[in-house]
């Protein structure tokens, strides 16, 4: 969890509302919840993409 939040840049609730809403795929071990490294890749890829298409769909093509 720890990686996530510093990769990320944010704080750990966050983190933990974007596993909850499944934005973040995380594996349970036990009692303990993990983020894997890809997960956090697709997430971000994500994000990069939505944010290409906010940017196409308002005229910004300057980014």
């Amino acid at each position: 969890m720890e990686e996530a939040v510093d990769r990320l840049g944010v704080g750990r609730t966050p983190v933990y509302a974007l596993v909850r809403s499944g934005d973040i795929e995380s594996i349970a071990i036990g009692r303990i919840r993990r983020i894997g490294c890809d997960a956090l890749d697709d997430f971000m890829s994500r994000m990069r993409e939505l944010g290409h298409e906010a940017r196409q769909l308002h005229g910004d093509t300057e980014r």
